[in-house]
């Protein structure tokens, strides 16, 4: 058998996959992912309680009704009360944009976790796909070399060690099969549990040629992360409510004033009406305790902020080196299939010329085959450390995919 065409069998992969695949498919999980479903039910939640926030000076409106012995007869009281001062008020309005920008940033959050989550649903299922082509390939050369070990023994210029151990490798490739088509499946339910639909035929084929991952500089992303890394920005507010939680624990010291605007009606219909100020001093004797612990819930918020800021600095910093050294294992391990194919020409040559054996030739098929599957593993786990790396700076899922899918597929 030419060895080109055993090489070309080992490197065989299916039709590329149509464009914008990828981002497709994290459209559906968007939809179809349970766990990002409850976290927009939960961004809904906090965003009502941001509109409550913002509405804490609003006036209140009351009635009351209730029977007066000494009347004979029912009292209605309508009032109108607008608060004026009020440091609890204060407070809560002026945390109503932080709630809203915690929000979001958590919505960011759980957005990235869930492009992470759907990345690794399509890279178990390329590597299964990946795996189970190249074990067919190797299992069709292999058969092919058994046909040549078999014909060579017939001939009396071949042994039957060398059928034999054509044979061993034969019967592991078919048996591996097995195992390979169970992990292909599983990992195809697994893509439709995320995405709600099976993937799409011949699709996230892995092209074996060079090209680019784009990186901005290290500098550029750092700045990024800084300003924009969810959970540092969920940090920050945090940090701005607990600083106004403390002056709510202030306030417990001042009055509180409200204008008040009252009609009170008995049952004759007489009524009595009244405008002006109430004044409240709700002194406690555990303000003190409070105003303590609002304090140092602050030094708390202050401390996880410069941890958050911290740890996203130093994950910034080695997910780029990971995405920076994966673009550079690429160029190599492609160079190694290439030194791999032009290997078992080699061999297979030199077996022919008689300085080789059979089993040269069978450790050269698998060298091949085995650089193909680190080549997938490879580019795959590139994958990985990028998304993670784009998520640490708040990239637009839009963009990292497309730029993940022009590299990979």
């Amino acid at each position: 058998m030419r060895v080109f065409a055993v090489a070309m069998l080992l490197l065989a992969v299916s039709a590329s996959a149509r464009a914008g695949e990828l981002l497709a498919g994290f459209q559906k999980a968007l939809a179809a992912d349970p766990v990002y479903q409850a976290a927009r039910a939960e961004y809904e939640l906090n965003k009502f309680a941001a509109v409550r926030a913002g509405r804490a000076y609003w006036p209140e409106f009351g009635v009351n009704a209730s029977e007066r012995t000494e009347l004979k007869g029912f009292q209605t009281t309508i009032q109108i009360a607008q608060p004026v001062v009020d440091a609890d008020r204060y407070a809560t309005w002026r945390g109503a944009g932080a709630l809203e920008t915690r929000a979001a940033a958590t919505m960011r959050q759980r957005e990235a976790e869930l492009i992470q989550r759907y990345y690794s649903a399509v890279s178990t299922l390329v590597r299964a796909k990946e795996q189970l082509e190249l074990n067919q390939a190797k299992t069709k050369a292999l058969e092919e070399q058994a046909k040549a070990a078999r014909r060579a023994l017939e001939l009396g210029t071949g042994t039957k060690t060398d059928v034999y151990d054509t044979e061993v490798k034969l019967s592991l490739a078919r048996a591996e099969a097995l195992t390979l088509r169970a992990n292909f499946d599983a990992a195809g339910r697994q893509y439709r549990a995320q995405t709600g639909e099976p993937s799409p035929p011949n699709a996230f084929a892995l092209p074996r040629e060079r090209r680019l991952l784009p990186l901005p500089p290290l500098g550029s992303m750092l700045e990024a992360a800084d300003a924009a890394n969810p959970q540092v920005v969920g940090a920050i507010q945090n940090e701005h409510l607990v600083e106004l939680d403390v002056t709510r624990k202030y306030g417990a010291f001042l009055p509180r004033v409200n204008a008040i605007a009252k009609r009170t009606i008995v049952q004759e219909g007489q009524a009595a009406d009244y405008i002006g100020l109430a004044f409240q001093f709700p002194l406690q004797s555990g303000s003190l305790l409070d105003l303590s612990a609002a304090k140092a819930a602050l030094l708390k918020a202050s401390a996880e902020l410069d941890a958050a800021r911290q740890t996203t600095r130093l994950q910034v910093q080695r997910l780029y080196e990971l995405v920076a050294t994966g673009r550079q294992e690429q160029i190599i391990r492609l160079e190694a299939i290439q030194a791999a194919k032009l290997g078992l020409e080699a061999t297979e040559k030199s077996f022919k010329g008689g300085v080789r054996s059979q089993i040269d030739v069978l450790n050269s098929i698998q060298t091949l085959f085995q650089t193909n599957d680190d080549y997938v593993a490879s580019v795959l786990g590139l994958g990985v450390s990028f998304i993670a790396l784009h998520a640490m700076v708040d990239t637009p899922a839009a963009d990292v995919l497309d730029r993940l899918e022009r590299f990979l597929f």
